[in-house]
């Protein structure tokens, strides 16, 4: 009878175990990338497409999507940020983007036209205090035309090309929204001993990138 007990208990304490390893079995993913490096997570990845799929649109959004729904057939660009976008019928150069309302950054800050303009001057403005060399290039060169943004309202804003560009919402997929409210965040924390601009930046976006911020729903 006590055999038989500690038998049970022994038989108990086994199936437990095992069914514990089981359970952390299944709460264990792993994903391989086909990527040098784990791709960064400012905002704009490194690393290619692969860089996009991981840290890019899990944690952020572009103005525009693509729809990754279906495997049966090519994808379409859709809404992301933007619920609507057209040309400017007096001037080809101009395109306009309805925002889409009440989305928050992670940090709880508003998305808004500021932010798109925010966003667009981090890569293309090396006036911009926010402004990050090491984004351009795998930015800018996914987005030729693009020149400038500029506010309407909040919920509306002016992207300006060089040349007319039917391709801009395509383009526009690899430029997400970081929160201008969380870089100005960890801006505020960089050592005030560091007075160079562009180190104070650059120290801004590390800080950033450590504790990232955007709208996406994967983070």
């Amino acid at each position: 009878m006590k055999t038989g007990k500690v038998f049970g208990g022994f038989c108990a304490a086994a199936l437990a175990l095992t069914i514990g390893h089981a359970v952390h079995a299944q709460t264990t993913l792993r994903i391989g990338m086909t990527a040098a490096d784990i791709p960064r997570t400012h905002g704009q990845p490194d690393q290619g497409f692969e860089g996009n799929r991981f840290t890019g649109l899990t944690m952020y959004d572009g103005l525009t999507s693509w729809d990754l729904s279906t495997s049966d057939k090519p994808s379409v660009v859709i809404p992301g940020l933007a619920t609507e976008w057209a040309v400017d019928a007096a001037d080809k150069t101009k395109w306009i983007f309805k925002l889409r309302p009440n989305v928050k950054f992670h940090d709880g800050s508003p998305f808004n036209a500021d932010a798109v303009v925010w966003n667009v001057r981090k890569v293309l403005d090396k006036d911009a205090p926010h402004f990050d060399a090491s984004q351009v290039g795998v930015t800018a060169s996914r987005m030729p035309t693009l020149r400038s943004a500029r506010k309407i309202d909040d919920l509306t804003v002016e992207l300006t090309t060089s040349v007319p560009d039917s391709f801009l919402p395509i383009n526009l997929t690899n430029l997400f929204m970081a929160s201008p409210a969380h870089w100005a965040a960890k801006l505020a924390g960089v050592p005030a001993s560091v007075t160079d601009a562009t180190q104070r930046s650059a120290q801004a976006w590390q800080a950033f990138a450590a504790d990232a911020s955007g709208t996406g729903r994967g983070r």
